[in-house]
């Protein structure tokens, strides 16, 4: 969806932009925003329930929330 030919050979900085861009948009489309804000609106006690709740694991929210440019690893900050 966001990239064009083989970007697999990562001597290319054109490659390296654009396998980000395309992991950005997969974390984003894969996670929507609202619901990160909706999870951690609810009632919980920390990231691990937020990642349950998504279906995903805490590292890979961790991720998505930088995506996002959340500065902190807790969602609520």
């Amino acid at each position: 969806m966001t990239t064009t030919g083989d970007i697999s050979e990562y001597d290319s900085l054109s490659n390296l932009v654009q396998e980000k861009e395309a992991r950005v948009w997969g974390m984003k489309h894969h996670v929507p925003f609202y619901k990160i804000k909706k999870a951690s609106k609810e009632d919980v006690d920390d990231d691990y329930e937020v990642a349950e709740e998504l279906g995903v694991q805490v590292d890979y929210l961790h991720e998505v929330g930088s995506a996002y440019g959340l500065k902190y690893k807790h969602l609520d900050e």
